[in-house]
């Protein structure tokens, strides 16, 4: 099985073209890094973040917000020196860290949940990786899966070798399996150096940050988890972020299949699988109205599973019986099972494919 998984692979990503393939994820995802970090002065905010590292509300946090309060009423009358004026402007971001937590705290309250208090930490390198995940990889995973997988059995149609791998002595089992795996491992290969790539240019720059953190602390926007639900630390939503990020590649992966065993054309194969894993994508980020019944449907597509954000970064629910269920609850075990009934789909479509004798 292990022959024929590698041989598979060999067919799919010649070594010349793998290599090809990693220069130009390389040269994209440095690309993508560098406009990012362009975006803003992160190189301040890793300061001010390291400076007020804790719990809001409290320690350094405290005395700038009592401080803050301080000013308020000469700066309402006009009346902060010169010196004042600076200090008043330096306590913005902490006062501004505090009035995140009280926010957060006030949107669950609405929801009926009780907020910890923000952990305030370093985290730099954590939001540069999330918002890759959430706005580029959708985009280049679809597009490179697409590329790649759409041939693996549209292919043998192309070159009238189905008949002859169907006969074959492995034909109608292990061959069809190992073409399933060899797929699956292609797409985890791609997976693991887009994001190997950007995690370790961002690693390389801005260091690690501090893992206790609040996951809400993306450092690009803190305002995309404010309303989350979820407590998860850095530490913890990071392993969370990479597997259901990944397990969307592969579920992708096997939708792609699937197509590839009903298209003749390994062309038509690519195109339809590109269009079915991208217009939700586009279409998600082109609606405004983040409660719009639309876009809680979208929120099922391939595309929101690998960009995962859209997923955890609110309370957002689904009305099932007469019970309200978080989409993300249902969104991925309901993807799951589908990516599973695809995969055994496009097994038995091309095993009991009829070959054509033109």
């Amino acid at each position: 099985m292990g022959r024929l998984i590698r041989y598979e692979l060999k067919k799919l990503l010649p070594v010349r073209r793998a290599l090809v393939c990693l220069l130009a994820l390389t040269a994209v995802c440095a690309g993508l890094f560098a406009y990012s970090c362009a975006q803003a002065d992160y190189r301040e905010m890793q300061e001010a973040l390291t400076a007020y590292t804790g719990s809001a509300n409290t320690g350094a946090l405290a005395q700038a917000q009592r401080r803050y309060e301080q000013l308020l009423p000469k700066q309402e009358a006009g009346a902060l020196t010169q010196a004042e004026q600076e200090e008043w402007e330096a306590l913005e971001f902490p006062v501004w860290l505090n009035r995140c937590d009280s926010v957060r705290k006030s949107s669950l309250a609405e929801m009926g949940l009780q907020a910890r208090t923000l952990a305030i930490g370093e985290t730099v390198a954590y939001g540069l990786l999330e918002d890759f995940i959430a706005s580029y990889l959708p985009a280049i995973a679809i597009f490179l899966i697409a590329f790649f997988v759409s041939p693996v059995f549209s292919s043998e149609y192309e070159n009238r070798t189905d008949a002859l791998l169907l006969a074959a002595r492995h034909g109608k089992r292990r061959a069809i399996l190992a073409k399933m795996a060899a797929a699956l491992l292609l797409t985890t290969f791609v997976y693991a150096a887009a994001v190997g790539i950007y995690a370790a240019l961002s690693l390389a720059v801005w260091g690690p940050g501090d893992g206790n953190a609040s996951f809400v602390m993306t450092a690009v926007d803190v305002f995309r988890y404010l309303s989350s639900p979820f407590e998860f630390r850095v530490w913890q939503y990071v392993p969370v972020l990479l597997l259901v990020s990944w397990l969307g590649c592969l579920g992708f992966c096997m939708f792609t299949l699937l197509v590839s065993a009903l298209n003749r054309r390994a062309l038509w194969a690519t195109m339809v699988s590109l269009a079915a894993g991208l217009i939700p994508f586009v279409a998600y980020h082109l609606l405004s109205d983040e409660s719009a019944p639309l876009t809680n449907v979208l929120r099922f597509a391939y595309s929101q599973a690998i960009s995962v954000r859209t997923l955890f970064s609110g309370g957002y629910t689904v009305s099932l019986f007469g019970a309200e269920i978080r989409t993300v609850y249902l969104s991925l075990p309901a993807l799951a099972g589908v990516s599973a009934i695809f995969g055994l789909l496009a097994c038995q479509v091309f095993r009991r494919h009829q070959v054509s004798n033109e």
